[in-house]
């Protein structure tokens, strides 16, 4: 089960686990995919509510959210479809993958571009250099796009995730 995205993490040492329970601890805190993806540690998830509630005031839904992107945007199981959904800091949205956890992972495994914008993200990479982003950060907008940035390599930058959120979230709002 989840052999696939195992795959994708020098640090994580497993090949399989018997269910989504037991790969959230295997996966806790490391990054997937060269860094496009990361799973929250199991402590920092209410943290994260906490913070999207501030962000959020009117979502009463506990998120249960598992990871982030290398752009910081949350994926959450949405509870009423037992889907993944993403939430983007860029544009405050909520989008839906129509794909339970399991296939979600796969599928960013096969086609990474697809959600996880790799090639953008190797554009970025390009430019500037391997960011080696450490637990807790991501490459955000320096100017939101809902604030009218530009959706380009010239407008992230390296930013802590927690940062980014609260300041984006206090722009939004």
């Amino acid at each position: 089960m989840l052999e696939k995205i195992l795959g994708t993490s020098e640090k994580v040492g497993a090949t399989s686990c018997a269910n989504k329970e037991e790969f959230l601890e295997i996966a806790a805190g490391n990054s997937f995919l060269d860094g496009l993806f990361t799973f929250f540690r199991k402590e920092d998830v209410k943290k994260w509510q906490k913070i999207f509630r501030e962000v959020f005031p009117a979502l009463k839904e506990e998120l249960a959210f598992f990871g982030y992107d290398w752009l910081g945007r949350l994926y959450f199981v949405d509870s009423a479809t037992d889907n993944v959904k993403m939430v983007d800091a860029f544009d405050c949205e909520f989008y839906a993958t129509d794909m339970p956890f399991e296939s979600f992972l796969d599928d960013i495994v096969d086609d990474p571009d697809g959600f996880l914008a790799a090639e953008f993200y190797e554009e970025w990479v390009d430019e500037n250099g391997d960011p080696d982003l450490k637990y807790g950060s991501c490459i955000g907008y320096k100017v939101p796009l809902f604030l009218n940035g530009a959706e380009n390599i010239d407008n992230l930058d390296v930013t802590d995730l927690e940062v980014y959120w609260t300041i984006t979230g206090d722009l939004y709002n």
